[in-house]
C-alpha cells in the first residue's frame, strides 16, 4: 500500500495501525461518523420501503460507486496539495 492510500485509510479509520498524525474522520461523534449513521438509517428505511430484508443491489452499487469516487477525489486532492506545496 502506498503512502497516499495509508493516509486515506487512516483518515477513514480503516487501519489497525493508522498513521499517527492523521485524524480518524469517522471517530465516534465526529461529522463523518454522524453522517454515516444517518446514511445507514436512510438505507434501512429505503430497504423496508422496497420490501428488501437486508440490502438492495442497486443501492449497494450506488453507495459503492460513491465511495470509489470519494477515494479518487481524495487521492487527487492529496496529490495536488503536494504538487502545489499546500498553498
Amino acid at each position: 500500500m502506498d503512502f497516499t492510500e495509508r493516509v486515506y485509510e487512516s483518515l477513514c479509520g480503516q487501519l489497525v495501525h493508522p498513521l499517527p498524525d492523521v485524524e480518524d474522520a469517522f471517530e465516534e461523534g465526529k461529522l463523518c461518523d454522524r453522517k454515516y449513521a444517518e446514511m445507514l438509517e436512510a438505507y434501512q428505511r429505503l430497504c423496508v420501503r422496497l420490501g428488501k430484508q437486508n440490502a438492495d443491489e442497486d443501492v449497494e452499487i450506488i453507495i459503492g460507486a460513491f465511495f470509489d469516487i470519494q477515494r479518487e477525489l481524495c487521492r487527487k486532492m492529496y496529490e495536488y496539495g503536494a504538487k502545489f506545496g499546500f498553498q
